[in-house]
């Protein structure tokens, strides 16, 4: 869903030099409020792969072991479209500068499904095909969440408990032993740009 008539090339050289320009002159605050509207789509487009990603997961690798983990995806993918709602409503013709806490819920989020898909594929190591597409959509989520937490001035570190307004998870108890999704999409989310990243999440095809 484009956020306005211009071209994607041409909104992200718009959303770059305004926050290039904002961040200097004019602070984190004046940033957020001119950046969103261009980042909106990024948000939605997250949730959406977040989403697809779970569903791919539920169809391959659902079992007695990994049912606890999945339902726990599960539950960490609504929670990112919830927020993606709240901050950007179906019904909203264009984004608002989001809260502060509403940027941080999601960023812990994203990081917890990193880590939750690191302790399910310590227990049952994750297809090929899966664990590729995983690795993919992860490192473009990373790199798109990045210019969003500088935005907000957050720095949400590997493995951060969610915030209390979410019940612990069944997985959180369950040790991470493996950090190994999070260091490939890490290794991934280096190399791309935003507009890389927007490319590959609009590719990507989802094993079943």
């Amino acid at each position: 869903m484009p956020a306005t008539s211009l071209s994607r090339r041409a909104l992200l050289r718009c959303s770059a030099s305004i926050f290039a320009v904002g961040l200097t002159a004019h602070g984190c605050t004046d940033v957020v409020k001119t950046l969103y509207p261009y980042m909106g789509n990024d948000l939605r487009m997250i949730a959406t792969n977040v989403a697809l990603l779970v569903r791919s997961l539920q169809s391959c690798c659902d079992n007695t072991d990994t049912a606890p983990f999945i339902a726990d995806l599960a539950a960490i993918g609504n929670d990112i479209n919830g927020t993606v709602s709240a901050i950007w409503p179906a019904t909203a013709s264009s984004l608002s500068a989001p809260a502060e806490n509403q940027i941080l819920q999601f960023a812990v989020d994203v990081n917890d499904l990193i880590d939750t898909l690191d302790r399910m594929a310590a227990l049952k190591p994750l297809p090929d095909p899966i664990a590729a597409t995983a690795t993919t959509v992860l490192g473009a989520v990373l790199a798109l969440l990045r210019p969003i937490e500088v935005a907000h001035n957050l720095a949400v570190k590997p493995g951060a408990p969610p915030p209390p307004s979410r019940p612990a998870l069944v997985t959180i108890a369950t040790p991470l032993r493996s950090r190994s999704i999070r260091a490939a999409a890490e290794r991934h989310a280096a190399t791309l740009n935003p507009e890389r990243a927007r490319a590959e999440l609009a590719a990507v095809r989802f094993p079943a």
